[in-house]
């Protein structure tokens, strides 16, 4: 019985300790880049400069109020508002935790906040 309890309390905290996930580090050789580029929108990505190797991308057309941002794989894209409180607080801290697991170590606050304060509309 004492054994049972014992190993119901490991699998227990074990699954606890996969459940809570921690901030992403910075990953070596990645960095958050703004672009804005007329016809394109305006796109902040976290990956490695000046290659397709992406971790989290956020885009919009300036003033559309409608951001999307994507993952690595083909199913994480979430669309979101300027409004939403992920990407609130995206604007003021730089902290990049959006749903369905999307998230990369924090942005430069100042880069977060132009890039959301160009989505607006």
């Amino acid at each position: 019985m004492r054994r049972r309890a014992i190993f119901s309390l490991i699998g227990i905290v074990s699954l606890a300790a996969c459940a809570h996930q921690p901030a992403p580090q910075a990953l070596p050789g990645m960095a958050w880049s703004l672009n804005n580029v007329e016809g394109e929108g305006a796109k902040l990505a976290f990956g490695a400069p000046n290659s397709d190797n992406v971790a989290l991308m956020l885009v919009c057309q300036p003033g559309s109020n409608r951001i999307e941002v994507f993952g690595p794989a083909a199913d994480t894209t979430v669309e979101l508002t300027p409004a939403d409180p992920s990407i609130s607080t995206f604007a003021k801290t730089g902290q990049a935790r959006f749903s369905k697991g999307l998230h990369a170590p924090a942005a430069p606050r100042e880069t977060a906040a132009q890039f959301v304060a160009s989505c607006r509309a």
